[in-house]
């Protein structure tokens, strides 16, 4: 068993000097156009090992984000 509740103990001492970067370094988003199909989105996931990608318009701006389940929901619901 954790002594003192280590983890959380050391966060709320810390907490000031934390920065999310630490824990995201290696995780750059994936970005997708919504021309996309669902096929492809689905095997950039499994490549990528992707949890969720970023939609995004031909312009570039962000109009949501996609996660596993709605792919394989619509996919096995069309």
């Amino acid at each position: 068993m954790l002594k003192d509740f280590q983890p959380v103990d050391y966060f709320w001492k810390n907490e000031a000097n934390l920065k999310i970067g630490t824990y995201l370094r290696d995780y750059r988003p994936y970005m997708i156009r919504e021309s996309i199909t669902y096929p492809e989105i689905f095997f950039m996931m499994v490549k990528g090992n992707r949890r969720h990608l970023l939609v995004v318009d031909e312009s570039g701006e962000m109009i949501g984000v996609i996660n596993p389940n709605e792919i394989i929901n619509k996919m096995l619901r069309p």
